[in-house]
């Protein structure tokens, strides 16, 4: 149990590639498995975005970032294997917010 928990991170941040570019969360998951799954999500569309960790992830400062979309309740994207957590949830946060203000005050979202 011990060696799986130690290295279930290690295995998350090989199998996961996640990326945040300006105007949306892109995350690639399955990257050493047969089943492969790739999601792109705009900041205007997040309704919400928190940080999960266990004791031994933050022993390790890693953890899971969990999203969600206007469009349902349900975690949408869950960024697992993150260093620095905490701070990934800062900039998604500060990221929708100046999405929001983009689309109330008119301007292109630059897709």
């Amino acid at each position: 149990l011990f060696l799986f928990l130690a290295l279930r991170p290690v295995f998350l941040l090989k199998d996961c590639r996640h990326e945040l570019t300006p105007h949306h969360i892109k995350s690639i998951s399955g990257l050493l498995s047969l089943h492969r799954r790739e999601v792109n999500i705009p900041y205007e569309d997040l309704r919400g975005v928190r940080a999960d960790q266990s004791i031994f992830e933050r022993f390790l400062g890693v953890g899971t970032v969990v999203t969600w979309t206007h469009s349902g309740s349900s975690p949408e994207v869950r960024l697992m294997g993150i260093r620095h957590p905490r701070d990934v949830v800062a900039i998604i946060s500060d990221r929708i917010d100046r999405a929001i203000l983009r689309r109330s005050s008119g301007g292109t979202t630059g897709h």
